[in-house]
């Protein structure tokens, strides 16, 4: 009997060859009234808030509420299929990580006669704040000697980044200059606070690449994709992030060309931002030389530069790369910055909302381009 070739014998006789594992990630959930220990459940992607009921209450006869927008409540059947959601479904709708500063909060009914909305709703300007951010529209992308300053410069009065008051006091005794930026939040815009506050309280752990990869995720990207999400499918960005291997993968091949990370918005799907990650084990210079050898070639003609970063444990600096086969040198934006350290997680935090501006022109610089074109099919059409 033939016996099917093992991992190793496809993967010799396979250059492309890929052991995918599922994705696995720990997601926390509270109770409101804090009578039960926040519970973590391991999980490939989508939760069953029935399994979340039976940890947190030892029973599934009373009827849960997740804690939605607004401070409203939304009662969740735990006998129908919709209790069972994606974890990117409860970010989306709570505006919460699911992580353990920053739990998915859950508040057991008396009965289904409380409704959704349980809590009178509060005004909060997140919205209309996050929606600031990206205004005014650029007209056209910064020069190359003026993209750090426009990344790390300081923000005007009344375009100060909310942040939690505590934390605010923190980084002003650690770093004022990037205190500067931010302004305590009162209460008017919590939701944008809490994710800003979320991201330079995160605490990364120096490690692996999947955990550099992580802390990308939760000090950076986290930032960029919960603004789009705050201004709205109308207006945002609608930013997808696409990675050239993921946590929980072995790589397909060592001298893989695809970054590994990268953003892609609007209706096209545009490039609009990359990165490389690296390990502990690695130097913050090796993951910048990746940069510069793998992204240049996926720059489209016409666009100037992108701006990326290379990280490597818990080092991370961003970069203005320009495209083409014989591309200069990656143009270092700023210092290196140690996400260990809150202050410099702030200088990476306020980059990041600077930066959801030049995503947006990065796209429109895009469709110009692909304008006559488009211009050109559609007359050939209508012929």
């Amino acid at each position: 009997m033939c016996c099917p070739p093992s991992f190793a014998q496809a993967a010799a006789q396979n250059p492309d060859f890929a052991i995918v594992l599922p994705q696995l990630e720990e997601v926390c959930f509270q109770r409101e009234d804090g009578s039960a220990p926040m519970v973590e459940i391991v999980t490939a992607g989508r939760v069953d808030l029935k399994e979340v009921a039976g940890l947190l209450q030892g029973s599934t006869e009373r009827p849960l509420a997740l804690q939605m927008h607004l401070g409203t409540w939304n009662l969740v059947s735990l006998k129908s299929d919709n209790r069972k959601v994606t974890v990117a479904h409860l970010r989306s709708v709570t505006s919460r990580e699911g992580t353990p500063s920053d739990p998915f909060t859950v508040r057991f009914m008396k009965g289904p006669s409380q409704q959704s909305g349980a809590v009178p709703p509060r005004l909060d300007a997140s919205a209309e704040r996050a929606a600031q951010l990206a205004q005014p529209s650029l007209a056209q992308l910064p020069s190359l000697n003026k993209v750090e300053e426009f990344l790390f410069g300081q923000r005007p009065f009344d375009a100060k980044l909310p942040l939690s008051a505590d934390l605010l006091n923190q980084l002003r005794s650690e770093d004022p200059a990037i205190a500067a930026s931010f302004a305590a939040d009162e209460d008017r815009a919590r939701q944008l606070a809490r994710l800003l506050s979320h991201s330079v309280e995160w605490q990364p752990t120096a490690g692996s690449e999947a955990m550099t990869a992580n802390a990308v995720n939760q000090i950076l990207i986290n930032v960029l994709q919960g603004i789009d999400r705050l201004v709205g499918a109308e207006h945002g960005l609608r930013l997808v992030l696409q990675r050239g291997w993921a946590p929980g993968q072995v790589r397909a091949c060592a001298g893989s060309e695809l970054p590994d990370g990268r953003l892609v918005g609007g209706a096209a799907q545009k490039l609009l931002a990359v990165w490389e990650e690296r390990g502990s084990e690695h130097t913050l210079q090796v993951a910048a030389a990746d940069l510069a050898a793998k992204v240049p070639m996926h720059i489209p003609d016409g666009v100037p530069y992108l701006v990326g970063f290379a990280a490597a444990g818990l080092q991370l600096q961003f970069f203005a790369v320009r495209g083409g086969d014989n591309a200069p040198e990656p143009v270092p934006l700023g210092r290196a910055f140690d996400l260990g350290r809150a202050a410099d997680r702030a200088w990476v935090v306020a980059a990041a909302a600077n930066l959801y501006q030049l995503l947006a022109c990065f796209g429109r610089a895009q469709e110009s381009l692909n304008r006559p074109a488009d211009e050109l099919a559609h007359a050939m059409r209508a012929l």
